[in-house]
């Protein structure tokens, strides 16, 4: 009996021991899947919500972002049709129709050219690229500027009477129509600027980026060629730029903006766009870029100043790219979705060799921080010790409750088989 006694208690522990065990891996599984899902913030979700639905149906999908060309916010030759009907053309600007676009030419000084789209078609961009092809020759000049703006009515409005001027300065909080001090543009003008300052009175070429947030409070300092503007300047020194781009090379200037994940980035390629050299990149602005508060809507435009000294600029294309996902464009949707976000992330990763910073400002991504993840882990290893020490008990007592009820039946057995026996002495002692 004691043999039997003791492999069952063997038994009952083995059988402990691997339940134990089970469990335990189960639970390191699990841990190990929901810190990836949680951790990794650039995966490419499977399914995603359907938002504009109110019953929340999900759709199937395997595919990140894609890029779609905006007709409506890009320029290329033939040029004609398009300036028609998506641009605004200000100051000096020439347009030859199968050639280029001369937005100012050698031997003119006191001029200014601009180009700036309008409000017909698609302009609320919101993740996007736009990508300028230009060439500078002869160059004396004072430079260009690449605009993401929210205010377009400053070169297409008649703006003569006095009247007509401060309704429209009531209007844009300030903005000063008439001005070109920001190399062709308004120097109050509302949005992004990236100004190419290419003075002789300079060591070389230099690129600032401000952003301008209240036309009443920032401008764009010419006489200082930027230094003492009360803009926001973005970069904290000026960016030296390759004096190529004053040789009559064609150069191409990028621009890429994910307002769903605050990521700006602006490149510069001195080789048709084989190859890109990065001017500036944050991945977490502290800024939106101003939008038409009426249409929700940004502007893309391109100037040139030949105030004191001439240049010839020439202005080949703007093409601007938004990034959607494949199946999907509403942006209404995209901007603020959790999932479009993991998605951004991976595809600029992929799209543009980014690397993204440790010090990221990580909550719009709902990456957990360290905090979070020792938190979580602490919790997760206090629940687990109670649950295990839980179970160990209830296994304890149940393999207690077993031997109990075991050892009762072999007392009853014993005494059953005691008083057979008894009973088959008795009757072998009654007479014949």
């Amino acid at each position: 009996m004691n043999y039997n006694e003791d492999r069952r208690n063997k038994l009952g522990i083995a059988i402990i021991i691997t339940l134990l065990f089970i469990l335990i891996h189960t639970g390191n599984n699990n841990v190990s899947s929901n810190d990836y899902y949680r951790q990794n913030s650039i995966h490419i979700p499977t399914l995603r919500a359907k938002l504009e639905q109110p019953n929340h149906y999900r759709r199937q999908t395997y595919h990140g972002l894609i890029k779609i060309r905006n007709t409506d916010a890009s320029l290329f030759a033939p040029y004609l049709d398009q300036v028609n009907k998506n641009w605004h053309v200000g100051g000096s600007t020439l347009i030859r129709n199968n050639g280029n676009i001369q937005l100012t030419r050698i031997g003119e000084i006191n001029k200014s050219g601009s180009l700036l789209s309008n409000g017909v078609g698609d302009k609320k961009i919101n993740n996007f690229e736009t990508v300028y092809d230009f060439k500078i020759e002869h160059s004396k000049g004072d430079g260009m500027a690449f605009v993401m703006t929210s205010e377009n009515g400053f070169i297409w409005r008649d703006l003569t009477s006095s009247y007509a001027m401060r309704q429209y300065m009531t209007n844009t909080n300030g903005v000063l129509a008439h001005d070109t001090t920001m190399m062709g543009f308004p120097k109050n003008l509302p949005g992004l600027a990236i100004v190419l300052q290419t003075s002789s009175y300079l060591e070389g070429p230099e690129c600032d980026i401000f952003l301008n947030l209240n036309s009443e409070e920032h401008f764009y300092d010419f006489d200082s060629f930027g230094k003492t503007s009360s803009a926001i300047k973005l970069n904290k020194y000026s960016i030296r730029l390759n004096g190529r781009i004053l040789d009559g090379e064609r150069i191409r200037l990028r621009v890429i903006y994910l307002e769903s994940i605050n990521f700006l980035k602006i490149d510069i390629s001195y080789t048709q766009g084989k190859n890109w050299e990065e001017l500036y990149i944050n991945q977490n602005l502290e800024w939106e870029l101003p939008k038409n508060k009426r249409s929700g809507e940004r502007y893309i435009g391109v100037s040139s100043l030949s105030k004191h000294h001439s240049q010839s600029v020439t202005l080949y294309s703007i093409l601007t790219n938004e990034f959607h996902w494949a199946n999907s464009r509403d942006e209404t949707m995209e901007i603020a979705n959790e999932d479009f976000k993991k998605d951004a992330l991976k595809f600029i990763q992929n799209e543009y060799g980014v690397v993204l910073g440790k010090e990221r400002n990580t909550q719009p991504y709902k990456q957990v921080d360290a905090k979070d993840k020792l938190s979580y882990f602490n919790i997760y290893t206090i629940l687990k010790i109670v649950g295990l020490f839980i179970i160990v008990i209830i296994a304890y007592i149940f393999s207690i409750y077993i031997r109990v009820i075991r050892k009762h039946i072999r007392k009853l057995r014993k005494k059953r088989s005691k008083r057979n026996k008894r009973k088959y002495n008795n009757d072998m002692l009654l007479p014949i």
